[in-house]
C-alpha cells in the first residue's frame, strides 16, 4: 500500500485492505441492496477528515450519512431508515468536526 493512501482494514493493513473510495463504494452498494439496514463505523482519526469526506463523496455514500446538529437528539433507527441517513460515523478520538462525524 503506498504511503499516505487511506484504506479500510482491521488490525494489520499489510495483510489485507481496500482503498477507502472502493470500500465506501462497496458499502453503498450493500446499503442499496439492504434498504432497512443501518451501519455504524468508528474511523481512526489519523486519516484527515477532508480525505474521508472526499471518499464519501466519490462513493456516493455521503448522502447516506447521518448529519446531526450538536445538542439535538439522535434519531431512532426507524427515523434513520425513513430519512435515508443510515450510516452513522464516529471518529475514534471522539472529536466531531465534519457534519457526518459524531464524537
Amino acid at each position: 500500500m503506498p504511503a499516505g493512501d487511506a484504506v479500510l482494514c482491521h488490525g494489520l493493513c499489510a495483510i489485507g485492505h481496500l482503498p477507502l473510495d472502493e470500500g465506501f463504494t462497496r458499502i453503498r452498494t450493500w446499503l442499496d441492496a439492504h434498504p432497512r439496514e443501518v451501519l455504524v463505523f468508528v474511523i481512526e482519526d489519523y486519516v484527515p477528515a477532508d480525505r474521508i469526506t472526499l471518499a464519501l463523496t466519490r462513493s456516493g455514500l455521503l448522502s447516506s450519512c447521518l448529519h446531526r446538529d450538536l445538542g439535538q437528539p439522535f434519531p431512532t433507527l426507524g427515523e434513520m431508515i425513513t430519512s435515508g441517513r443510515r450510516v452513522f460515523i464516529m471518529l475514534e478520538s471522539g472529536a466531531a468536526a465534519p457534519a457526518w462525524a459524531h464524537g
